[in-house]
């Protein structure tokens, strides 16, 4: 029996470090509401990124970002999870009450900057000896970055094919199952949008998975993807004021925090774009 003394722990953890405990899924209940974000949740989103970059650059050590309140159960029968395919599920399920509008957009969104790495990292080649070894350590701080973010929105439940579960899904419309194609396991808008994500990652020949414009996750997709590429990416081009250029988050934020170490020559490559610039 569930002891409610102990059920709700409160803990503050990173957005990174709550999605990064392996093995464990997160079950929407059916009776909560579909995934329904709108624009205006989006945006504020986005401004919340923006802005919470801005100000770890002004004030580096004392920036949090508060992104809201997680409420979790972890489930105790996983008999009560439907539909269920014993062999498919995670090693550790938690039930959400509140707060899987945020982190479904959250797990889409990372879907969106995992894409944009694997695009760039295939355009990094040289034959020049000198840049080959930039381009090395370009290529390992992408692999750091794509590892990060797979464990936000994929499980690994090291079986099956493929091995990684979508890290969300919906009760009575979504099931984690060990084998099975995506279309008859997968229904729900968020679900199915990872789970032909994680397709997408198996073979390198198959396309990414273009966004279903007609349900709100695929229109909350395309809204954040024009966002990288109108604001996010051009601005560590040609600087401007929608968006702090890296040049000037890697003058205040420590290199451990975007590459795991110090780089001084990848932090040499960015400098020299903001003197052309």
């Amino acid at each position: 029996m569930l002891d409610i003394d102990k059920a709700f722990n409160p803990e503050t953890k990173s957005v990174h470090a709550y999605f990064q405990s392996p093995g464990v899924g997160f079950y929407i209940p059916l009776y909560q509401r579909e995934y329904s974000w709108d624009n205006d949740n989006i945006d504020q989103l986005l401004d919340d990124v923006a802005s919470g970059i801005d100000n770890l650059v002004a004030s580096p050590k004392d920036e949090i970002r508060f992104l809201g309140t997680i409420i979790a159960v972890k489930v105790v029968d996983k008999r009560s999870i439907y539909p269920r395919d014993p062999q498919g599920l995670p090693s550790s399920i938690e039930n959400f009450i509140d707060g899987k509008q945020r982190l479904s957009t959250i797990a889409l969104f990372s879907t969106l900057l995992h894409k944009n790495i694997l695009l760039y990292e295939k355009k990094l080649r040289s034959s020049e000896e000198e840049e080959i070894l930039l381009i090395e350590q370009m290529k390992e701080a992408c692999s750091i970055w794509k590892e990060r973010l797979i464990d936000i929105f994929s499980l690994d439940l090291k079986r099956g094919t493929p091995q990684r579960k979508p890290k969300i899904i919906r009760g009575n419309k979504d099931q984690w199952t060990k084998e099975g194609n995506i279309q008859d396991n997968y229904l729900s808008d968020v679900a199915n949008y990872l789970a032909h994500y994680i397709y997408y990652l198996e073979d390198d020949k198959n396309p990414p998975p273009k966004p279903n414009k007609s349900t709100r996750a695929g229109k909350n997709i395309s809204r954040i993807e024009r966002w990288l590429k109108r604001i996010v990416i051009p601005a560590h081009v040609n600087e401007t004021s929608d968006f702090l250029p890296s040049w000037s988050i890697l003058k205040e934020v420590e290199q451990e925090h975007i590459w795991k170490y110090d780089r001084d020559e990848l932090k040499d490559v960015v400098a020299q774009m903001e003197a052309v610039d």
